[in-house]
This record gives structure tokens, sequence and C-alpha cells, in this order.
């Protein structure tokens, strides 16, 4: 090489290639090699910390939508069971709609639910937060496959794969719900109660749910109009 240079400050791999075309000497042309080979090593490990950022970004969203969603659940259960707890068979039974929205039960001097059309409304409200739920996945899902590089997701995914079990579970917690508010609407006249164990044995059914070729994710059949489920 006629001029003197300083392989360890160049990171210019084109600059480095074009050396190495015009250069001749043996030791030189080992030399600009290994500056090349040193280059690709770093590049490589940057790439691999980033990737590892990502991963691990994407299971912390994963495992703060699992949490919600358990919580979510729990609450919802929860209000039923006080709702069936709160007075003998027979009786007026009141709704605390604090239990879901806080966790926490309403002190004895705020009111409780027991008009059909707040029940509704709860019922309403907690299809609502199921169909917010599903958005979230489905946007966490979409942000996590374009953080990605080429080919990081496949089909056999485990966090894919964890994604639609959320939706699944999502759209039969919904099922679920509709189901109480049915319960609800057939009592007829005066007080209304959702009795918890008829929540927690209705199964859904499979042929319930169907799969959305556009989304790749699973929706529901029934529809929720005029008051009543379809």
């Amino acid at each position: 090489m006629e001029q003197e240079i300083n392989l360890d400050e160049l990171t210019d791999m084109n600059l480095l290639q074009n050396l190495l075309d015009q250069t001749e000497d043996i030791d030189d042309r080992k030399a600009i090699r290994g500056r090349m080979q040193e280059i690709r090593s770093i590049e490589r490990a940057k790439r691999d910390a980033k990737l590892e950022r990502l991963n691990n970004s994407r299971q912390e969203m994963i495992d703060e939508r699992q949490r919600k969603a358990a919580e979510h659940k729990a609450r919802t259960l929860a209000m039923y069971d006080q709702m069936a707890r709160s007075a003998p068979a027979g009786g007026k039974k009141t709704m605390d709609i604090g239990i879901y929205t806080t966790g926490q039960v309403t002190p004895p001097s705020s009111p409780s639910i027991n008009d059909k059309g707040l029940v509704e409304d709860v019922l309403q409200q907690c299809k609502r937060s199921a169909e917010e739920r599903k958005k979230k996945i489905l946007e966490s899902y979409s942000v996590a496959a374009r953080s990605g590089p080429a080919g990081a997701m496949t089909k056999d995914d485990p966090a894919q794969e964890f994604i639609r079990q959320r939706q699944q579970e999502a759209e039969e917690d919904k099922k679920r719900l509709l189901k109480a508010y049915d319960y609800v609407s057939r009592q007829g006249a005066g007080p209304k109660q959702v009795v918890l164990e008829e929540l927690k044995r209705y199964d859904v059914d499979p042929g319930e749910l169907v799969e959305d070729p556009r989304l790749k994710k699973v929706i529901g059949t029934t529809s929720f109009r005029d008051g009543t489920s379809k």
C-alpha cells in the first residue's frame, strides 16, 4: 500500500472493499480482510442486541395483556358473585359495579344497582371492555409484527399463538356476558339477578366462533341488538 492507512479507524465496508480491490500486497490484503471481518462481527452483535431488546419488549407487552385479562375476569366474576350473595334466594338482588371498576366493594352509603336499565348498562360496559381489550391485543400484535426483522415471526411463533388464545378467551368472556344479560332479560318485571353459577356453567359452543381469514383471528357469530342476544 502506497499510503499509510489506519485500518482501525475505517468502518465503511465499501471503502475497505475498494482498498482490497486496489491492493496486491498479500499482508495488506490480509489486514483489510481482517478489518472487514471485525466490522461484520460488530454489526452482527448490534443486530442481535436490538433483536433481543425487541423480543424482551414483546414479552413484557404480552405479560401485561395477560395480567389485565386475568384482572378483568376476576373482577367480573367477583361482581356477579357479590350480586348472587346480596340477598337470599328469591330476594331483591343488588349489583355493586364498584367491584368491577375499582376492585373494591362500594361503601354502604353508595347506591347499588338493582334496576334493569342499570344492569343492562353494566353488562354493556363489560362487553365494551372485552372489545377494547381484544382491539388492543390486535394492535400489540401488529406492532410486534412490524418491529421484528423479516422472517422473525412464523406460523408457530409462541407470541402469535398466545395472542390468538387471548382473542378466543375474550370472545368466550363476551359470550358469557351475553348469556348473563339474556338470563336477566328473561326474568320479567321486578328486581333482576344474575346467578354466578349460571355464568360459570355456560360453555361456549365452538360453532359460535368462526375464523376471520382476513385478520386471522377468532370472532363471535352471536350479535347483540334490540336489547337481546341473537
